[in-house]
């Protein structure tokens, strides 16, 4: 990548957890369910544990009752290790840090199922349950000192991979692109190095902020810590 070539020292982390995550069907659903999660914005929070869930549009932004999905994430601890094993689909392959939906192991899926039996509110583990095919990805940090390298310049999560608990990647790239464009506005190709420079550091103190808000939700989140380290 460019990232990879021009700013080697920057490498994406693992944050010690990753995210189960899962759509259903919302007619799928067991009426009980329905009643405690359709909405709100459920949360459960245990030790090193945090769910979380709502409604989202169903096919075709399909927004109609008994038409939509319920989309829920489960943020749970699990060692390096652990993690390698948890990644390797069911064909074999190692993913990474990302599971697809469709191709978690057996295994693991299992795995989820009998966790949200023993951890979760009911309301919850019955949905985990309704999920056919669950899905992985595991929680990453990336800081980088500089955006801009000569005419090069990294943008959203290239630069800075905030935890999804500030739900800020998208309009944090959004955020950056269009400070870009407007930095870059009738600039004369003289004034490109200059309007790069002005563009780069509240860019930077965005992430940054964002970083730091992201690992303290983590912590306090899965380990109830409030430090940022």
């Amino acid at each position: 990548t460019v990232r990879s070539q021009l700013w080697p020292e920057a490498q994406p982390t693992y944050a010690g957890y990753l995210a189960w995550r899962g759509l259903v069907p919302e007619n799928e659903m067991s009426e009980e369910s329905r009643k405690w999660l359709h909405g709100h914005f459920g949360f459960a929070n245990g030790n090193q544990s945090h769910m979380l869930g709502y409604l989202v549009p169903g096919d075709n932004n399909d927004t109609r009752e008994g038409h939509r999905y319920y989309n829920w994430v489960w943020y749970r601890t699990a060692v390096r290790d652990r993690l390698s094993d948890i990644m390797t689909d069911q064909d074999g392959r190692d993913r990474g840090f990302a599971m697809p939906e469709g191709k978690l192991s057996d295994q693991w899926r299992d795995h989820v199922y009998q966790e949200a039996s023993d951890l979760l509110p009911p309301a919850f583990a019955e949905t985990v349950h309704a999920t056919k095919q669950p899905f992985a990805q595991a929680i990453r940090d990336l800081v980088v000192d500089s955006m801009v390298k000569e005419r090069v310049v990294l943008l959203g999560d290239a630069a800075f991979i905030p935890r999804p608990h500030t739900a800020a990647s998208t309009s944090k790239a959004a955020a950056n692109s269009i400070a870009l464009a407007e930095s870059l506005s009738g600039v004369g190709f003289d004034g490109i190095d200059a309007a790069l420079r002005q563009w780069e550091q509240p860019q930077l103190e965005l992430g940054r902020y964002l970083h730091a808000q992201g690992v303290r939700s983590g912590n306090y989140l899965m380990h109830h810590r409030l430090s940022t380290r």
